[in-house]
């Protein structure tokens, strides 16, 4: 199962860790944290990592991802879905963010041959993945305003254009996720 956080600087990290870790289910938890040799994960902070019953924390060299395979392989693969979303679409660069986002949530829910043709979603929350709210990347969404924003004149338009980024969680329901 991958988990897809933006941040904004690498100060944010230990915060991130620690937040990821906390919310994944004691069943789920890591045993092994893997990262490279980079000083964001040589803080204080993450050496308390395994109050989270993490017990092994890998650093591997930089430059070196072969010594990190199986990591490196994810992120190789998220980013081809990333790169392919981005110009299937012609959205900018900018959106990135959303573009991982959404292309985690489509590895998290696809069929793997390494589990038995199952998605990773299911291994971890034991029911199928709910696939009804993915759309194309960066499609044309129309997103309902109701009646009371709009003017009220029989042709008057009902919604305002938007563009589908991907899924959301809105007061603990699922929602679209648009640009406007």
């Amino acid at each position: 199962y991958a988990t897809a956080v933006v941040h904004v600087t690498k100060d944010e990290i230990e915060e991130i860790i620690d937040r990821v870790l906390s919310q994944t289910p004691e069943c789920h938890k890591p045993t092994i944290v893997k990262s490279d040799n980079a000083p964001e994960y040589h803080t204080q902070q993450l050496r308390e990592v395994p109050k989270h019953n993490v017990e092994e924390q890998m650093h591997f060299n930089e430059h070196q991802q072969f010594q990190n395979g199986r990591a490196e392989k994810l992120v190789d693969s998220i980013g081809r879905k990333i790169r392919a979303m981005l110009l299937q679409s012609q959205m900018p660069p900018e959106f990135w963010g959303a573009a991982v986002v959404l292309a985690t949530d489509i590895y998290n829910c696809t069929r793997h041959h390494s589990l038995g043709m199952e998605a990773p979603h299911y291994h971890r929350y034991h029911k199928q993945p709910d696939i009804s709210f993915f759309r194309t990347f960066g499609c044309a969404t129309v997103v309902h305003r109701g009646r009371d924003l709009v003017e009220h004149t029989k042709l008057a338009p009902r919604g305002e254009l938007g563009v589908y980024l991907g899924v959301g969680t809105s007061h603990g329901r699922r929602a679209f996720v648009v640009y406007s």
